[in-house]
């Protein structure tokens, strides 16, 4: 395989990867829960919360790093497809990230490299979990790409004599980003700085000063979490303690019983596993004539145990989603396409990139498909909250409702969280107009608002519709 041909690869995966994500974006219709979190705390950054802020269950859910990746989406108006754009971007960042990354791991020579990368990226673009979320407005993908940020800058480092402190320092800088996207990237991030101390021992000096510098640049942040918690680690305990688990470990079990399908795919999930066993093999001769990081026994351990170790730690303490660990998955799909590109035959890896293509339509079908469905179940409880914003026409609002983020970004209204209690005159008090939403297909949602009526407030329906079915009550 030639330099051209390589190339031809990536840019054939950055373009499908562009159209899938689209597809999605677009088939995904309304924002979803986390998204519409997100999407609030960008008009609040840009200064145009239009009186919805702070109206979701947990604000603190809301990490700087977010507001700011869909802020250009709100300032462009707001359309769902204007604040997922950002992020189909991001999806092909993360592409050229793990390409990069393959080729500096699986070989230093072009042959090599080129091999390990064009398997990788082939895997990495056939993962249906990894496409269903390509197109999203969410955490999960931004913050992985600053992780494989850091470990590419790792490696880079590590196939030279020494090491470099700037680049060290943009390792802390990835780190310290990709924390402030996602504060579930903390596990990584110190598993990645602890590991490197352990095991690139002539590298500690720099290791160290990364460390240092990441802790910096996190320092605001734990002050904030203590001004707003009483707690420096609050923020991060309040997002632990949000995970919808039903026990713990629950999360391992979804993973070990979805590893070849709703976590990884067929394809990247056997690759995972080559990236597993490969990883823990003592000396591999490497086929090229310069060394590659790849053949560094610490450094692949590095590798795999902070792979490991985050699905470990997050199925010990949150439910199982395969974008949970896309970090795990993109990391041991990275080491057994480097095992596969340098010790298979060439029959065996061209088997191997026509599953992929396979695995890839059929992959984009499920996504597209997914993202229609998931369309489906926010289409009612959209027309409610259109049916709020039309009736409020400008006035100070709150709504009750069991959807807070959604509501609160389509209604443009406070929100509170409703129960099965009656609705008590002091949760609406100062406003001029009162509502309660239902929508078929979200959770928590009243079967009849009029009953909730309390003392001081009652509920007459305002209007509904069918197919799906929708209401909105309002308060007299």
């Amino acid at each position: 395989m030639n330099g051209d041909s390589g190339r031809a690869v990536l840019l054939a995966a950055l373009v499908w990867v562009a159209l899938v994500a689209v597809a999605v974006a677009v088939a995904g219709g309304g924002l979803g829960n986390d998204e519409a979190q997100y999407a609030l705390g960008a008009r609040t950054l840009v200064g145009d919360d239009g009186g919805a802020s702070g109206t979701d269950p947990y604000p603190l859910f809301r990490p700087i790093g977010m507001r700011v990746l869909a802020a250009p989406g709100v300032l462009a108006g707001g359309g769902e497809l204007a604040l997922r754009l950002p992020f189909v971007l991001i999806a092909m960042g993360y592409v050229a990230l793990v390409w990069r990354l393959a080729w500096r791991l699986g070989g230093l020579d072009a042959v090599a490299g080129r091999r390990a990368a064009v398997l990788a990226v082939a895997v990495q673009v056939s993962a249906a979990p990894w496409l269903a979320r390509s197109g999203e407005a969410l955490s999960d993908l931004a913050a992985t790409a600053l992780l494989l940020g850091m470990v590419v800058l790792i490696v880079e480092d590590v196939a030279r004599a020494r090491a470099r402190m700037a680049t060290w320092l943009g390792v802390a800088v990835a780190g310290a980003a990709a924390f402030h996207v996602r504060y579930g990237s903390a596990p990584v991030i110190a598993m990645l700085v602890v590991g490197a101390l352990v095991t690139l021992r002539e590298r500690r000096a720099a290791v160290a000063l990364a460390g240092a510098a990441m802790a910096a640049m996190m320092a605001p942040f734990l002050w904030w979490s203590h001004v707003r918690t009483g707690d420096v680690l609050g923020v991060l305990k309040v997002s632990e303690d949000a995970a919808n688990r039903a026990y713990v470990g629950e999360g391992l079990v979804w993973y070990a019983t979805q590893w070849g399908w709703g976590m990884a795919g067929p394809v990247m999930g056997a690759v995972a596993l080559a990236g597993i066993v490969a990883a823990l093999r003592r000396p591999l001769p490497g086929p090229s004539p310069l060394p590659a990081p790849f053949y560094d026994l610490p450094l692949r351990r590095l590798l795999l145990a902070t792979a490991l170790g985050q699905i470990l730690v997050l199925g010990l303490r949150a439910h199982g989603e395969a974008r949970y660990v896309f970090f795990a998955t993109t990391i041991l799909t990275v080491l057994g396409a480097c095992w596969l590109a340098a010790h298979t035959r060439p029959r065996l890896r061209q088997i191997t990139l026509a599953l992929c293509a396979l695995s890839a339509i059929a992959g984009a079908v499920f996504a597209v498909a997914r993202a229609d469905r998931m369309n489906d179940r926010r289409v009612a409880l959209m027309r409610a909250s259109a049916a709020v914003r039309a009736d409020a026409a400008g006035a100070s609002c709150v709504v009750m409702t069991g959807t807070q983020p959604q509501v609160a970004w389509y209604t443009r209204c406070r929100t509170r969280l409703l129960g099965i209690e009656p609705v008590v005159a002091e949760a609406a008090a100062g406003f001029e107009r009162v509502y309660i939403v239902a929508g078929a297909g979200a959770p928590r949602q009243p079967e009849d608002g009029a009953a909730l009526s309390g003392p001081g407030v009652q509920f007459q329906t305002l209007v509904c519709g069918e197919r799906p079915r929708w209401c909105v009550w309002k308060a007299r």
